[in-house]
């Protein structure tokens, strides 16, 4: 299959391939952003966990409570 038959699926890979890319990319941002590093310091804090990571932190108390 050549590039006159397979150009669909050429597109497809180049459009399937930049897409992941650029989620990646977003991910790895917001990892790094300065709103992902002052919530990490509220979470260090004992402040509320927004994405589930301080969950052993809630766990122990918990357990201290009963």
């Amino acid at each position: 299959m050549g590039l006159r038959l397979g150009w669909p699926l050429l597109l497809l890979a180049v459009v399937s391939g930049s897409t992941k890319l650029i989620i990646l990319w977003l991910f790895r941002w917001e990892r790094r952003s300065a709103a992902a590093e002052i919530v990490e310091r509220r979470d260090e804090r004992g402040g509320v966990a927004i994405n589930g990571m301080q969950v052993h932190t809630f766990m122990a108390k918990i357990a201290k409570e009963v």
